[in-house]
């Protein structure tokens, strides 16, 4: 009897209240739930892709966190979309400038440190390439160190004298083309991106207006970009206004070695 009345209790405070407080007495009238902490966070659940997909008939605004690509996502009826983020707590590295010529091989990805103290690549920073769509990829490891305000370059090997006069670090792998995503990785976390993986656009991603501007054009991030963006369609923009990026003529390497 003493269970039954408890029971009853319990359902009488969650149905006589429009709202419900957790560490806090007074919920705010305008929420359902109101949680209140200023030592705690929240934890969602914890997925993987696998256990994700299994979810039968996900219903919409279903929110969970993936572990698989270390991101919040949430279904919107269709699909399962990411939450894309960027890092908040110090700048870091971010790719400052992006080569993809029509002929030669003068392609390149710039590296740009913006912090006052040098930071070491070796065993913590990569790029990744995932081609056509992510139908093979790619993954190679930077070796040295960029100092404080300086820019790192990756470069293709055969590159002419003016690339490889700036370069730090050759490739005799094939690199990206205009329709291949390329991520700048930290401990295998992207904190930078051009293209979206998994996704061919065809012949390249349309920049700052410009159609298919990741195919023959060198990218230069403007000098107001402090830190990595991975969420592409922000960073690419709609015009030249909103975009992150400067779009370059093809072949144009006259900032190579140098970010303002």
């Amino acid at each position: 009897m003493r269970n039954v009345l408890v029971i009853l209790f319990i359902f009488y405070i969650f149905t006589g209240y429009s709202q419900v407080g957790i560490g806090t007495t007074t919920p705010d009238t305008n929420a359902v739930l109101d949680i209140d902490s200023n030592s705690k966070g929240v934890l969602f659940p914890r997925l993987t892709d696998v256990q994700r997909d299994a979810i039968v008939n996900p219903a919409e605004g279903l929110y969970i966190y993936n572990l698989d690509n270390h991101r919040f996502e949430y279904f919107n009826g269709t699909f399962w979309m990411a939450l894309e983020a960027i890092r908040i707590d110090t700048p870091d590295l971010f790719i400052s400038e992006y080569a993809e010529p029509s002929s030669g091989n003068d392609k390149y990805i710039e590296i740009y440190n913006p912090n006052s103290y040098a930071v070491t690549l070796t065993g913590n920073y990569s790029i990744y390439m995932s081609f056509n769509g992510g139908s093979s990829t790619n993954s190679i490891d930077f070796i040295g160190t960029i100092t404080a305000g300086d820019v790192f370059v990756f470069y293709s090997s055969g590159a002419s004298s003016t690339v490889v006069n700036e370069g730090d670090q050759s490739s005799v792998l094939s690199l990206f083309n205009g329709n291949d995503a390329v991520q700048l990785r930290k401990s295998g976390i992207a904190i930078d991106q051009i293209g979206v993986l998994g996704i061919d656009p065809g012949n390249g991603w349309d920049v700052a207006g410009i159609s298919e501007a990741t195919e023959n054009h060198v990218l230069q991030r403007k000098s107001t970009v402090s830190i990595g963006n991975t969420d592409w369609l922000s960073s690419a923009g709609t015009d030249a206004t909103d975009s992150e990026w400067i779009v370059l003529n093809d072949g144009d390497n006259s900032g190579v070695g140098s970010h303002p």
